[in-house]
């Protein structure tokens, strides 16, 4: 599994490990868990696109497949296939 990092903005208590994490620090945890955290809104969802920057373009282009995102076919470059999924998000 993938680990993506990002920063605490609300005080919470993990439902999976049921550490506190304060706001301020790092969250580290599996890319689906990340994304349900920032959709409530205990973390920032800045890190997004760092954690797709370490990726290879067919990485990327798998993992929007597996979210549903279709990349157009225009977009070739891993920079704006990486704006793409960020701004998709």
């Amino acid at each position: 599994m993938n680990n993506v990092t990002a920063e605490v903005i609300r005080r919470f208590r993990d439902k999976v490990t049921g550490k506190i994490h304060e706001v301020g620090t790092d969250y580290v945890g599996t890319d689906s868990r990340v994304n349900e955290l920032v959709k409530i809104g205990f973390l920032k969802a800045n890190n997004q696109k760092s954690a797709l920057n370490k990726l290879t373009v067919s990485e990327l282009k798998e993992k929007a497949k597996k979210e549903g995102i279709e990349i157009p076919a225009d977009i070739t470059k891993k920079d704006d296939i990486v704006k793409f999924l960020t701004d998709a998000q």
